[in-house]
C-alpha cells in the first residue's frame, strides 16, 4: 500500500514537473498558429536572426498581468563558434503560463531606429 502511494505521488509529480521539463517551443514555422498550455507550462519562442546587421527580434507589447508571464530576458544563442564576429543564431524568449486565458504574442525584426520591421512573427496562447 505504501509503496503505491509513493508511486502515485512520484507520477503525480512528475505530471506536474511535465511543463517544466519539457517546454512547449514554437518557432518561425508555427507563425499565426493557437498555442495550448496548461497552468505552470514553460512556452519558449525561437527566432533565428542576426544582431550583427542590426535586427533584433521583440516583443510588440510588454505582458500586462494575465495568462503569461515573461520568464527572463530575451536571450541571444549563436550559431556554433561563438568567436566569429556577426555570427547568425536565434533570439530566445521564455514564457510561463500563469492563469487561464488567451493571450496573442507578437514579435517584429527591426533595426530600433527604423519604423517599419521586415518581419513579423506572432502565435496566439491558450492557457487551460
Amino acid at each position: 500500500m505504501k509503496l503505491r502511494i509513493a508511486l502515485f505521488l512520484l507520477l503525480g509529480g512528475l505530471f506536474l514537473l511535465h511543463g517544466c521539463l519539457f517546454p512547449t517551443v514554437v518557432t518561425k514555422e508555427d507563425d499565426g498558429r493557437l498555442v495550448t498550455l496548461d497552468r505552470g507550462d514553460l512556452l519558449v519562442v525561437r527566432l533565428e536572426g542576426n544582431p550583427s546587421s542590426g535586427y533584433e527580434w521583440e516583443l510588440v507589447d510588454p505582458l500586462e498581468q494575465g495568462a503569461l508571464e515573461q520568464v527572463g530576458e530575451r536571450e541571444f544563442v549563436s550559431e556554433g563558434n561563438d568567436d566569429i564576429v556577426g555570427a547568425p543564431g536565434t533570439f530566445v524568449f521564455r514564457f510561463r503560463a500563469v492563469a487561464s486565458g488567451t493571450i496573442p504574442l507578437q514579435f517584429v525584426y527591426e533595426r530600433p531606429w527604423e519604423e517599419e520591421p521586415i518581419e513579423a512573427f506572432s502565435v496566439v496562447v491558450y492557457v487551460r
